[in-house]
């Protein structure tokens, strides 16, 4: 083999690696497209369907139901930074924490 068809067969090899690199993403993005327009039509679905649902509720009950909601992420979101806060008492309470552990008296029952 000469020099040329070495680069040529080199060529070629890399040319067909792209070219299957090129077909793999574009089935990826026809797969993802197809995936957001199944995505659009339930959220197309959902819309028509809250529209009705307010057509026929009313205004006033709809505001409720997103006060109602807004009051849950509210409870939720209380519920997490409480979780994630720890309380530690000041160095100064510390003792008198602990006098029950240390002074403490066993009662007896008569």
């Amino acid at each position: 083999m000469t020099k040329e068809e070495q680069v040529c067969n080199c060529q070629e090899k890399e040319l067909q690696q792209l070219k299957n690199e090129l077909h793999k993403c574009k089935t990826g993005s026809e797969a993802k497209n197809r995936r957001i327009k199944e995505l659009d039509k339930k959220v197309f679905i959902l819309m028509a369907i809250c529209v009705g649902i307010g057509a026929i509720l009313g205004k006033e009950t709809l505001d409720a139901i997103a006060e109602w909601i807004g009051t849950l992420n509210e409870i939720k979101g209380g519920v997490k930074d409480l979780t994630q806060a720890s309380i530690i008492p000041a160095p100064g309470v510390l003792p008198v924490l602990a006098m029950p552990l240390l002074f403490g008296r066993s009662r007896r029952r008569r």
